[in-house]
Order: structure tokens, then sequence, then C-alpha cells
């Protein structure tokens, strides 16, 4: 069952364009020691938007000054904490990193070490002319020097202020999205109107 934390960071990106897949398994392949997962891994088309009746929502301006990827696609390796952990713990490490990499698909075998390697003390690196990765965590408090960081409360705020702005559609809407916490935020924006 994934926590609570896990689904604010999912909706969080899926409500500015990014596809995520949750608890993505880092099977133990010799580049990692034993099972691991990655609680998300996201990617978002350059051309990828949120549309409501025709207009183009924006995404987070906080997050997209951290990414910095105007005209970019975006993949993020994606750790959520929520209890007081402060730093993302192992999972960033260079095989997790190496074998997210490579389940995303956009870097040819040869290159996927070295991007990671990259990504080892940084929070993003840049690859070919169109593509940006960057490693997210989202925690209570986060403070991890080598990642792009966004408080679980930034990110609650975020989901609630786009629900609340389309509070008429989102409600109607509501039980279309295929996740308890969704339904329960967007019914309860449209009982604060």
């Amino acid at each position: 069952m994934t926590n609570f934390g896990e689904r604010v960071a999912y909706w969080y990106l899926r409500l500015q364009g990014f596809l995520p897949v949750q608890d993505f398994v880092l099977h133990g392949d010799g580049s990692i020691d034993r099972t691991a997962d990655a609680d998300l891994v996201a990617v978002r088309l350059t051309h990828s938007k949120e549309e409501i009746n025709g207009e183009s929502l924006k995404p987070d301006s906080a997050l997209e000054k951290q990414l910095a990827a105007t005209g970019r696609n975006v993949a993020l390796i994606v750790q959520v904490k929520t209890g007081g952990e402060t730093g993302a713990g192992r999972a960033f490490e260079s095989g997790r990193l190496e074998y997210a990499i490579r389940f995303l698909g956009f870097a040819p075998p040869g290159q996927v070490g070295e991007l990671a390697r990259g990504l080892a003390d940084k929070p993003s690196v840049e690859f070919a002319f169109d593509w940006k990765i960057a490693k997210l965590f989202v925690a209570d408090n986060p403070q991890c020097a080598d990642a792009l960081n966004v408080s679980l409360q930034d990110a609650l705020g975020f989901i609630r202020d786009r629900l609340a702005s389309y509070r008429d559609t989102k409600s109607r809407d509501r039980i279309f999205f295929p996740d308890e916490l969704m339904q329960f935020l967007a019914w309860s924006a449209g009982k604060a109107a």
C-alpha cells in the first residue's frame, strides 16, 4: 500500500503534466546490492500540459524555477519521506539511478552510467539537446543538497490551490480520479465554495 506522502507527490506531479509511475521496483541486478524501489519516476514531454476548458494550466513556479528546464523534456527520479527525515538516504545511490535511467529509456545503454555519475552530486543533468533528468526529494522539511526539494505541505498546497481554482469542474469530475485522496480533496474543494 502506498503511503499518503507518495500519493501527494504523485498528484502534485500529475497535475503539472508529468506521467508518473509509482513504486518502481529496482531489482537487484548487480548495479544495486538488493531489491529496492524508487517512490516515483515521472516524465513530462516538452509540449505536455494540463488544460481545463481550453485554458492551459501553469505548473508550480517553485519547482519550475528549480528545474530550469524550459523547452526540454524532463525525467524525474523521486524519493518521498513522511517522517522527520531531511535527507533522501540511499535513494539516490549510483546503482539505483542507473537502473531508473535505463528504465526511462531516453539514453542509449552506453551512456546510462555517465548520466548516473553526473547526477551523483547535483540535482540535475542535461542530456542530448532536449532532455533534463533530475532527482526530486519530497518530505516534511527536505534539505537534500544534491536534489530538487519540495515540501509535502507545498505539494499539498499546490494540489488544493489547483482544485480550488477549478472547483466546479474538479468537484463535479472527482469520481473520475482513481484515487480516494484526490476524490476527497476535490469534494472538499467543492464544499468550500
